[in-house]
């Protein structure tokens, strides 16, 4: 991207969660401003540029909320990023409480390629963040971070819910798509 656009400061690709050898088909990229990410999107109108050979899609990203770091500091709850679809929440339970007291681990929850592992105190969960990130399970190598709090202030969008949607922030992160379309 940066050899195709300025200003480039990050790009964020995760792999597929049916197959970790391929990407999803978007990635994100990060630029040092708003007027530098909105000059990229004017530049790659679908149909002038190419990535693989797939025509791109390209949009606002939201950006990552950010949580205060005191906040931070008391979350207890672990995301795992990166796991196989075939894993199954039973077996990554059992697998997480052999490795620390079984009295530590709350709960854990799989929702497709990624978990959310809560501990009953922080103590345990930075035990735990230090183990499992980078660990190998199942074959992949897995990514944890600290989960984030739900904020409160989101709406919250339901089936038959439709409140207008509220405007995007002003951003500097642009989503581009090149699968089929």
């Amino acid at each position: 991207m940066s050899q195709i656009t300025e200003g480039v400061v990050d790009c964020i690709m995760y792999p597929s969660a049916a197959d970790k050898t391929k990407n999803r088909g978007f990635a994100f990229i990060e630029y040092e401003s708003h007027r530098a990410a909105a000059m990229a999107r004017r530049k790659l109108i679908p149909g002038k540029i190419l990535l693989w050979g797939q025509q791109i899609a390209v949009d606002w990203a939201e950006p990552e909320a950010q949580v205060d770091d005191e906040v931070m500091k008391s979350v207890r709850i672990l995301y795992l990023r990166g796991l196989l679809l075939t894993t199954k929440e039973e077996k990554l339970e059992e697998m997480i409480t052999k490795m620390f007291d079984h009295k530590a681990v709350e709960r854990v929850k799989k929702i497709r390629d990624f978990a959310f592992v809560h501990f009953y105190n922080r103590e345990d969960a930075e035990h735990a963040f230090d183990q499992l990130n980078g660990a190998n399970i199942e074959g992949v190598e897995i990514e944890v971070t600290w989960a984030k709090p739900p904020d409160k202030d989101q709406i919250r969008y339901t089936k038959g819910n439709h409140k207008p949607v509220p405007p995007l922030p002003i951003t500097k992160l642009l989503r581009i798509g090149w699968y089929t379309f």
